[in-house]
């Protein structure tokens, strides 16, 4: 799940011109809630922007989490329809995000601090 959710979030840094943490957290939304997602990225917590820390807040809700998921599809939603929702709330957060509070000062999470940041 970590090489799926590293390969989505750089696409999405690549495509939507983010920075890799808020990208990250972004992709991670898709597969855990809210509150697991950002433990992805918590040792950058305290390094990240303002605009960053929106994007984080922004990405979360909006999307589900997949045991969410799962009670939707119990009750008879098509299983489809949530995930493709689920897929495109990631980058849709992102950019309403961005259009919201842009990025002013320069960020100090790169792809590689990411990759290298010590795990809880």
């Amino acid at each position: 799940m970590q090489y799926i959710i590293g390969k989505i979030a750089w696409l999405m840094q690549k495509c939507l011109n983010t920075t890799a943490a808020e990208s990250m957290n972004a992709a991670a939304n898709i597969f855990v809630g809210m509150s697991e997602a950002p433990l992805m990225i918590m040792p950058l917590i305290p390094k990240m922007t303002t605009s960053e820390l929106h994007a984080v807040l922004v990405g979360g809700f909006s999307t589900m989490s997949g045991s969410i998921l799962a009670t939707f599809i119990f009750f008879g939603v098509p299983a489809n329809h949530l995930i493709a929702a689920s897929v495109m709330a990631a980058p849709g957060a992102l950019g309403f995000a961005k259009l919201l509070l842009p990025e002013i000062h320069r960020s100090k999470t790169t792809w590689e601090t990411v990759k290298n940041a010590p795990r809880p």
